[in-house]
């Protein structure tokens, strides 16, 4: 296990609606590495994915998003670091 502060996963912090609906979820891991989920109001889903303050943001409301087409786009230059199946979460994930 590393003593290093800035290594692993960092924070998870989150905002919620009035609802209690999330609207924002913040995952900072890494040395510099940022995981970023916002609930527009219309619905959309926007996945933003970065390192400091250098990233990329991407519309994941649909199933053929613009999140999708990305994400085959990195499996097909590398192809020896796709996930087809995640068996880690099943019946192991702790709702916030």
């Amino acid at each position: 296990m590393s003593t290093d502060p800035k290594s692993g996963i960092r924070s998870i912090s989150y905002q919620r609606d009035n609802d209690g609906a999330f609207k924002k979820v913040r995952i900072v891991f890494g040395p510099h590495h940022f995981l970023e989920l916002h609930a527009e109001a219309d619905g959309k889903v926007d996945f933003w994915l970065g390192a400091t303050h250098h990233g990329f943001r991407a519309d994941a409301t649909e199933v053929n998003s613009e999140l999708y087409k990305i994400l085959e786009a990195v499996r097909a230059k590398f192809p020896e670091n796709t996930l087809d199946h995640t068996p880690f979460w099943e019946g192991r994930a702790q709702n916030l």
